[in-house]
C-alpha cells in the first residue's frame, strides 16, 4: 500500500514537520548547560577577545553593508549591532591543513575546537533574542557543534546535508561528497522564519 501523504498543514506541495520534533530539540536544549558535558576543546583556554573599535573596510548605505576583515572572535563582540543580529551564516575553516595564506588550517585537535568554540560563542553572543545561526561543517566536527550550540541553550531547527559534486577525486578513501548545515535558534518559537520567501 503507498504511503499516504500527510495534508494536516496549510502549505500546498510540502510535508509537515512531524509534531514534537522541535519539541524534543526544545528540552534537550534547557537540559543541556546543566548536563556538564566536556568535550575536548573545553581543556584548551578561551580567547579573550580584543576590546577595541572596530571599522568596517567597505561600506554602502543602501543597502546597509558592511565588511569587516580580521578575526571574527575580536571583531565580532565589538560590533555597533552587536545582540541584534537576525541571521548569521558561517562557513569557518575544516581544519584539513589547506594553504590559506596567514592561516594554520591544520591546528592540534583541542586547538582547533576551542577555536571553534570561541567563534561559537562570539556569534551566540551577537544574535538578537529571535536570531538563528547556520553552520556549514564537515563530518569530522558536526558532532561538537551541535553538542557546544546544544549547551549554550540553542535549539536545533534542522540538521541539513549539502551534497556537492566537485573536487571529488580520492585515492585513498570514499570521496566527500557532503557537508553538515546546522540551523539552530535562540527562540525556537520566536525565530524569524518566511517559508513563502524560500519556496
Amino acid at each position: 500500500m503507498a504511503e499516504r501523504k500527510n495534508t494536516e498543514f496549510d502549505r500546498p506541495g510540502g510535508y509537515a514537520t512531524p509534531r514534537g520534533a522541535t519539541q524534543i530539540q526544545r528540552e534537550s536544549a534547557a537540559g543541556m548547560p546543566a548536563a556538564d558535558i566536556r568535550l575536548l576543546g573545553d581543556e584548551v583556554a578561551p580567547h579573550v577577545p580584543a576590546n577595541t573599535a572596530v571599522e568596517p573596510v567597505h561600506h554602502s548605505d543602501d543597502p546597509d553593508t558592511r565588511l569587516y576583515v580580521g578575526d571574527c572572535r575580536d571583531v565580532i563582540p565589538n560590533l555597533p549591532d552587536h545582540g541584534q543580529v537576525d541571521l548569521i551564516f558561517a562557513d569557518p575553516p575544516f581544519n584539513w591543513d589547506v594553504p590559506y595564506d596567514e592561516w594554520s588550517d591544520g591546528m592540534p585537535r583541542a586547538e582547533y575546537e576551542r577555536f571553534t568554540f570561541d567563534w561559537l560563542d562570539v556569534c551566540v553572543d551577537a544574535l538578537a533574542p529571535n536570531g538563528s545561526i547556520w553552520v556549514n561543517i564537515p563530518d569530522d566536527t558536526a558532532a561538537e557543534i551541535v553538542m557546544h550550540l546544544k549547551r549554550r541553550g540553542l535549539t536545533m531547527i534542522n540538521w541539513c546535508a549539502w551534497h556537492f559534486r566537485f573536487g571529488q577525486h580520492r585515492d585513498s578513501s570514499f570521496i566527500m561528497s557532503k557537508v553538515h548545515v546546522l540551523y539552530f535558534a535562540k527562540d525556537a518559537d520566536n525565530r524569524i522564519w518566511n517559508p513563502d520567501s524560500i519556496l
